[in-house]
């Protein structure tokens, strides 16, 4: 138990050893605004015009209410819940980077002990500190548990359920009515509040309707039946309707379409490489196929070795893993979609993965078993030498090269002419969360008309944000020439672009 132990603690310190040295990402500004309520006033920004009066969106104000995040959600791709209990955290802890990714965090630590639980459900007691290890320096674990985003939560909920059906499963023959009344409860709530913080959770309870099915028995299959089909109407109930009305935002997340010929091909090369990606770092979006040969290696080693070995114990982490993947898969095959790409999108199928290849491990000869926890083990020193996980971009670093010099008559733009339509509201999200204040803000998607360039002439100093480049090189807007002079020019910002500062 103290191996176990020591893993949880592990984990914990691997995830927060630098957790406030890098910005935040536009996602996780995103989760700031979801908990202000103010996400969809954000998203609603026009653009092409100038906008006087700009507010804090990510500040929280007497108006950010539980309630207020609820109606709020219409104007995002995501259920409530995380951004509900971010709302309380932060009014209890603040909004610096390490403060706020502390709540992740914590949900990132305690999913790896319902795991670990399950081992003992299993009756292998051994199998729980090698799984939990597998967790704490899985490459996808420590990501997911570092950024200001639901997955955390997911994985905590989704792992619970899974313990808590291994528990239905074992005791249940044994148990007086009150206990299986109990635990029939606590797995109800739990399978009901997985979806209500992200709706690919759904994926993995998929895969554990599969081995509940293949598993229960009598009154404990038609308990579970019934709880589970009551938190689904529950879900159903609750939430479907502000779920319809997310339809459009969903729909306009073009970014995710990779209209390419060779798209099943490159589908199921991310499929084969996945499980490479969940536990090593490897370079983002990478087709190759090393990492796809690896990847699905590693998956069909472990299935064979427990499949030769009769390991029935193995089922429900195969179900919890290959499941939401296989859904995944289709999704993309069939939507021309890279939901795979993402490895945020599996992320809870991670636990699945690391309990395949814990058993598998398990199952080798001792000399072989230590060789391939010294093989995991030294797989994963480049995750933790490369700590952090997420590196984001520099958007403080283009905040304070503006912040130096601003003044409140001053015009910023986020010009992101000819580039895709959501780049200047992803710039705008990220440097302004930074500024001080925000001054009269233009953003810019295409070439402005002369109408607006005599607004524009009217500013003394301008500042413009772009990423636009030309011929491999920076592309300094020209509709300025005419009026203001260019003064200043910034060197390249990661994931930011250029500052230039134009003045009369």
């Amino acid at each position: 138990m103290w191996l176990t132990v020591l893993a949880v603690v592990l984990a914990a310190g691997v995830r927060f050893y630098h957790l406030g040295t890098e910005d935040f990402w536009q996602d996780e500004i995103h989760s700031l605004f979801n908990s202000a309520a103010s996400r969809a006033a954000v998203e609603n920004l026009p653009h092409g015009v100038i906008l006087r009066e700009v507010p804090r969106y990510a500040k929280l104000t007497p108006a950010s209410t539980p309630a207020a995040v609820w109606r709020n959600m219409d104007d995002d791709s995501h259920p409530p819940l995380y951004f509900m209990l971010l709302l309380g955290w932060r009014r209890l802890f603040g909004d610096g980077e390490a403060a706020v990714r502390t709540m992740p965090v914590l949900f990132s630590v305690l999913s790896i002990v319902p795991v670990a639980l399950i081992a003992l459900e299993l009756r292998r007691p051994a199998l729980a500190p090698l799984v939990a290890l597998l967790l704490a320096i899985s490459f996808a674990h420590i990501l997911m548990g570092q950024e200001n985003r639901p997955y955390s939560l997911s994985l905590l909920l989704v792992s619970t359920s899974f313990f808590l059906l291994a528990r239905i499963e074992n005791g249940w023959a044994e148990w007086s009515k009150p206990k299986r009344a109990l635990y029939a409860a606590a797995y109800g709530v739990i399978v009901f509040l997985a979806p209500m913080t992200h709706y690919f959770s759904v994926l993995a309870l998929v895969g554990q309707g599969v081995y509940a099915l293949i598993r229960l028995r009598g009154s404990a299959r038609t308990v579970w039946a019934f709880t589970a089909g009551a938190a689904a109407l529950a879900f159903c109930l609750i939430w479907v309707p502000h779920l319809l009305a997310q339809r459009d935002f969903i729909a306009s997340q073009d970014w995710l379409i990779e209209g390419v010929p060779d798209h099943a091909h490159r589908t199921v090369l991310r499929a084969a490489d996945l499980p490479t990606r969940q536990l090593f770092l490897t370079k983002r979006f990478l087709l190759d196929a090393v990492n796809s040969m690896t990847g699905f290696g590693i998956l069909t080693a472990s299935c064979l070795i427990l499949w030769f070995s009769r390991a029935r114990e193995a089922l429900i982490f195969a179900c919890w893993f290959l499941a939401p993947i296989s859904i995944l898969t289709a999704i993309d095959l069939t939507t021309q979609q890279q939901l795979l790409t993402h490895i945020r999108y599996s992320s809870a199928a991670i636990p699945g993965l690391a309990g395949l290849i814990a058993l598998a491990v398990g199952r080798l000869p001792r000399a072989l078993a230590w060789l391939a926890v010294l093989a995991l083990v030294a797989g994963s020193l480049r995750t933790l030498y490369y700590l952090p996980a997420q590196h984001n971009p520099h958007s403080r670093m283009a905040a304070r090269l503006i912040e130096r010099d601003l003044r409140p008559d001053d015009l910023i733009i986020y010009d992101a002419v000819e580039w895709p339509s959501f780049w200047p509201l992803r710039m705008f999200q990220m440097v302004s969360y930074y500024l001080p204040y925000n001054p009269p803000t233009l953003l810019l998607r295409r070439h402005p008309d002369e109408a607006l360039k005599a607004q524009m002439a009217k500013f003394e100093r301008i500042y413009i944000i772009t990423p636009r480049v030309k011929d491999n090189a920076p592309e300094i807007p020209d509709y300025l020439a005419d009026s203001h002079p260019l003064v200043l020019a910034s060197d390249q910002i990661n994931e930011i672009g250029w500052v230039y500062l134009f003045t009369k």
